[in-house]
């Protein structure tokens, strides 16, 4: 017979939780949750409950075994990590690579003929495969001629496990345009395996970035030198600012000669500047490693292979911009209140329902909407992350639709809330209902900058947000 679930206030009454708190920090750098007690005494009582044990100290202890310690270690992991990750996320700085960074690589590295780079901390493996198209598109007829590793790595090996599969959702694809799709993606059971060139580009292996903050060590299956590209985006953001100081020049040391970083829109600080040279483009910020950057564009066509970018850059690469500050954004809208359940119940978490989502785990997701919603009725977020589930986890577009209206309903310039609802109608077959929705997000994203953030987008930005409105009026695009 199973034994009974721990409660999650049991595991934080314990009191050998602090403990077991400490030692999980420390071993995985996640000091996101280091103010987030209930979040983290919930996913501790799971894995109470999973390994059999009732209290923190001899979880502890499981924890700190051989071989089995490491085996549940990555268990908890997979309950602390949120693998939310999509193709091509945070648009702006995938115009970057394609015109200025790869381009840039590719220029100086025409005589090894030799491209190194390292997405970490990859997920489900939505980035370093979109890394791999890029490269693709650009390198096209040369590529045999190059050697090109994508390296992608990982604390979570469930995720890892997942990206080598090449296989996604709908979800992780919604910002790929259906012609795009047609053309990277075959349809394989319901979901979407990308084609093998592309998957063939990238290899996947075990990393803790905490191992940083000592000093560099290199991810498995590099051999050495530098890397000409790290993406760490939304990593560093799980990590205090002290661990993010010793881990800053350890990258540096991990890239070659005016290497390039990339991070999430909302992890730079002042501490960046210190060791990198900092670049503006149209909405984002690039770092290098070079003390001092050189004027752009660096891409000649002279002595370098004949690139041919994919239509939308078939242009040439333009200057960047000279360094400049960073546009004023405008205030960022109130979050929703804090949801505030019943006496006795435990707290609904609306990043809980993205991560379930994620994990294809629909009836759960919709579990915890459900009990969101009974928290806070008024929420307009709860309401439209409950028309993604429904959408998404195949319950009926109606029910998908009458979520969309509430959060509406709630907040008039719900933008992502209007989207969903335009292709929830368009693909019912009613576009006429579809076209005015999505005229309604062009209305509501007028006076917002492209590289404003979207409440409840995860990182997408009004001019993302703009491109999928118009690739959809125009007949290319579904999510």
């Amino acid at each position: 017979m199973n034994a009974a679930p721990v409660p999650a206030g049991s595991a934080l009454r314990d009191t050998g939780f602090g403990r077991l708190k400490s030692h999980i920090i420390g071993l995985t750098g996640l000091a996101y949750y280091d103010d987030k007690d209930d979040a983290l005494a919930e996913r501790v009582a799971r894995r109470l409950t999973a390994s059999g044990r009732t209290d923190c100290s001899a979880y502890l202890d499981l924890l700190l075994s051989e071989p089995e310690g490491r085996r549940e270690l990555d268990a908890l992991v997979t309950e602390l990590t949120i693998g939310e990750t999509f193709f091509f996320r945070y648009p702006e700085q995938f115009d970057a690579l394609r015109e200025t960074i790869l381009p840039d690589c590719i220029a100086r590295n025409r005589e090894e003929r030799r491209l190194r780079i390292w997405s970490a901390g990859c997920s489900t493996g939505a980035e370093p495969y979109s890394i791999a198209v890029l490269v693709h598109e650009l390198l096209g007829a040369h590529l045999p001629d190059w050697q090109v590793t994508i390296l992608a790595t990982d604390i979570n090996r469930e995720f890892l496990a997942r990206a080598r599969t090449g296989r996604f959702g709908d979800w992780a694809l919604r910002s790929v345009s259906e012609s795009r799709r047609a053309a990277l993606f075959a349809e394989d059971g319901g979901q979407w395996l990308l084609r093998t060139p592309f998957r063939s580009m990238v290899s996947f292996a075990y990393h803790n970035l905490m191992s940083l903050a000592e000093g560099w060590t290199p991810p498995d299956g590099f051999g050495g030198g530098g890397f000409d590209i790290i993406l760490c985006r939304n990593v560093l953001i799980y990590f205090d600012r002290e661990t993010i100081q010793a881990m800053l020049p350890r990258l540096a040391d991990g890239l070659n000669a005016e290497g390039w970083l990339l991070v999430g829109p909302s992890e730079p600080n002042e501490d960046f500047s210190r060791v990198f040279a900092t670049l503006n483009a149209p909405g984002t910020t690039l770092y290098r490693k070079a003390a001092s950057a050189p004027a752009l564009p660096l891409w000649s066509p002279e002595g370098t292979p004949a690139v041919v970018p994919p239509p939308r850059s078939s242009r040439p690469a333009r200057p960047a911009p000279p360094v400049r500050p960073p546009p004023k954004r405008p205030p960022s809208p109130p979050a929703p209140a804090p949801l505030a359940p019943p006496v006795g119940r435990p707290r609904p978490s609306l990043s809980e329902i993205i991560d379930l989502a994620d994990r294809g785990r629909w009836d759960e997701a919709r579990r915890v909407c459900d009990s969101c919603l009974a928290a806070d009725a008024m929420n307009p977020v709860a309401h439209y992350l409950s028309a993604l589930v429904h959408d998404h986890g195949g319950t009926g577009s109606a029910e998908a639709e009458q979520c969309c209206r509430k959060a509406i309903y709630l907040d008039r310039n719900f933008a992502l809330a209007h989207y969903q609802l335009g292709a929830i109608l368009a693909g019912r077959g009613e576009p006429l209902g579809a076209r005015k929705a999505l005229l309604n997000v062009l209305r509501i994203l007028e006076a917002m900058p492209d590289d404003a953030a979207l409440p409840a987008g995860d990182g997408l930005t009004a001019g993302g947000l703009r491109a999928m409105v118009r690739l959809r009026l125009e007949g290319r695009g579904r999510s």
